[in-house]
């Protein structure tokens, strides 16, 4: 008979491709609520020069019962999220979050000159190499 029975699905062993470092960014909640804040005031503005939509015999529209619940708040942070880290350059990237992402190898994080934090738990590493980079060479932590 063959080898020992495993129940645990195997996972993939990956590297680290952009795709997957674009992924693993860790966006600043500062830089969210930033956008929040001036999404919000933006629709308050709107409102108070009586350019939203209209509303007919005291009927308010889907945005505005959403808006009034909050929820359009907790999607267009979300969408804000994937669109930071499909666009963000890496130069300005300070936090990247490879946990549980069956990485085997960490090599060349290239560009990264601002990673400030590099969370690596829960993989699979063999080998980590060429990230002298990414230590401070101004003895900051």
């Amino acid at each position: 008979m063959g080898g020992p029975l495993s129940l645990a699905p195997q996972k993939e062993e990956n590297v680290i491709t952009e795709a997957l470092t674009r992924q693993c960014i860790q966006v600043p909640a500062y830089t969210l609520q930033g956008r929040l804040r001036s999404r919000a005031s933006s629709a308050q503005e709107r409102r108070n020069q009586g350019l939203d939509a209209l509303q007919i015999g005291g009927n308010h529209t889907e945005a505005d019962k959403s808006e009034r619940h909050g929820l359009e708040g907790v999607s267009t942070q979300a969408a804000d999220i994937q669109q930071q880290q499909k666009t963000m350059p890496y130069k300005d990237i300070e936090h990247l979050a490879f946990g549980f992402k069956h990485i085997v190898q960490i090599d060349h994080l290239i560009g990264l000159v601002n990673l400030k934090k590099l969370q690596l738990d829960n993989n699979c590493l063999t080998k980590i190499e060429n990230l002298d980079h990414l230590v401070c060479k101004h003895g900051h932590n």
